[in-house]
């Protein structure tokens, strides 16, 4: 499917193709979700929620990684006591929110399908939750919340 907003996308399980995500001064390919279902149209609000992304880019990035270092801050010491051996690490003390770059390693941007709002989830491995992952979400280009991946979903 060729759409207007988010140009030529597959489907498998959403809508999707391939996408260059920058965070902490490095770019990684992720894979760009659109939700939705095949032979089904692609909601206005989620164009407007990926238009509104872009347009807010720089801005948005750099709140998720704030919100991200944050997040680690508040549950490192539950994750090294589980740790254990691997704690240094696999969750290891940090001072700024760029000493989070090796720890967490962007995978996906799902636009989810909601009627009302615009919502984003950012999808994330991170080295201290290699099952639950990591996860940001938008709502109205707003953090709503921060934790594992099923937020995004």
């Amino acid at each position: 499917m060729n759409d207007k907003v988010f140009g030529e996308l597959a489907f498998q399980y959403g809508w999707r193709r391939k996408e260059v995500f920058n965070i902490w001064g490095s770019e990684s390919e992720v894979t760009l979700v659109v939700s939705g279902s095949e032979g089904k149209e692609i909601l206005e609000t989620q164009r407007d929620a990926y238009k509104n992304y872009l347009a807010n880019k720089d801005k948005i990035v750099q709140e998720i990684e704030k919100a991200i270092y944050e997040f680690y801050l508040s549950v490192v010491d539950e994750y090294r006591d589980m740790l254990e051996d691997e704690a240094d690490e696999l969750a290891p003390y940090v001072e700024s929110s760029l000493d989070m770059k090796p720890l967490v390693t962007p995978i996906e941007i799902v636009i989810l399908k909601m009627k009302d709002t615009q919502e984003i989830g950012f999808i994330f491995e991170c080295t201290w939750d290699i099952d639950a992952g990591l996860a940001v979400r938008i709502e109205d280009g707003e953090i709503v919340e921060v934790g594992d991946q099923t937020i995004a979903l």
